[in-house]
């Protein structure tokens, strides 16, 4: 590797033992700059680095996308730093890809993946929170969430964004809890995901029909949460009304610039004249 390029690496490694992320996505990019095609290994330490990096700042689906691209070949001299391990790795993708990716998606991208399969093998925990996710097992998942998330509070990568994954983990969980439903009973669903009481599920379900991440109504007498569904017919009718306004919006803005033209038309003929 060109010394230019080493010292770009040097640099994006300091940057990641000190939770700079935006540094570190700067010094990748003038890597690749200097050194457009990378030996297997260098591309490797470049891939590890940028998924750091794209974890660090929230950017849950592009990491994945790189963590699940990984060989534990190519990428064995990075582990041997010791400033990454695969159990690391396989740590990164399964939160990273329970926080951005539908149930089938994990299914695709990560259990079924036979390169981050080999990570998974350094790290069953994940594997097993994987598997109960893609189950619909979803006590089993949120549990072993937890236990997983509670060591993780000191990773640089990780630590700062634990609330952050747990919540939005939860969310999707919720998501596809009530995806078959058209009711569900609150205390139910309370004890299935693990709430501590239906208060707190409630919180959390008002937080997320707000966000628009459910379509749904808490019914507080009868305690159900029920579903909005679509008509059809009126959806229907919804979207040829708004065609209809852009269509009368489009054909007002195009009689106006005939109007003009005719007037600057008539205009011009009378200078002449």
């Amino acid at each position: 590797m060109p010394e230019q390029a080493e010292l770009y690496v040097e640099a994006a490694r300091v940057s990641q033992v000190m939770g700079r992320w935006l540094q570190v996505a700067t010094y990748i990019q003038r890597t690749e700059a200097v050194l457009p095609d990378p030996d297997a290994t260098a591309r490797a330490e470049l891939a590890v680095l940028r998924a750091q990096a794209d974890f660090g700042d929230c950017k849950w689906s592009v990491a994945v996308n790189g963590l699940r691209e990984l060989s534990i070949d190519t990428a064995s001299i990075v582990f041997a730093r010791k400033t990454v391990t695969p159990r690391d790795i396989a740590l990164y993708g399964t939160l990273a890809g329970l926080a951005a990716l539908d149930r089938d998606q994990v299914k695709q991208q990560l259990l079924d993946n036979v390169q981050f399969g080999q990570f998974l093998d350094r790290m069953p925990e994940c594997q097993a929170l994987l598997q109960s996710y893609y189950d619909s097992k979803y006590d089993d998942a949120l549990n072993m969430l937890t236990r997983i998330l509670s060591f993780c509070h000191l990773d640089p990568v990780i630590g700062p964004h634990v609330t952050t994954l747990k919540q939005r983990i939860r969310d999707n969980i919720v998501v596809l809890y009530i995806q078959p439903f058209v009711s569900v009973r609150m205390s139910s669903m309370a004890t299935a995901l693990c709430f501590g009481s239906t208060g707190q599920l409630e919180d959390t379900l008002v937080r997320m029909i707000d966000s628009g991440l459910i379509h749904a109504r808490i019914d507080g007498t009868t305690g159900f949460l029920i579903k909005h569904t679509v008509n059809a017919r009126d959806a229907a009718l919804s979207r040829v009304e708004t065609m209809h306004r852009a269509f009368a919006q489009q054909a007002e803005l195009m009689t106006a610039r005939i109007q003009y033209l005719e007037e600057e038309s008539a205009r011009k003929r009378g200078a002449r004249a």
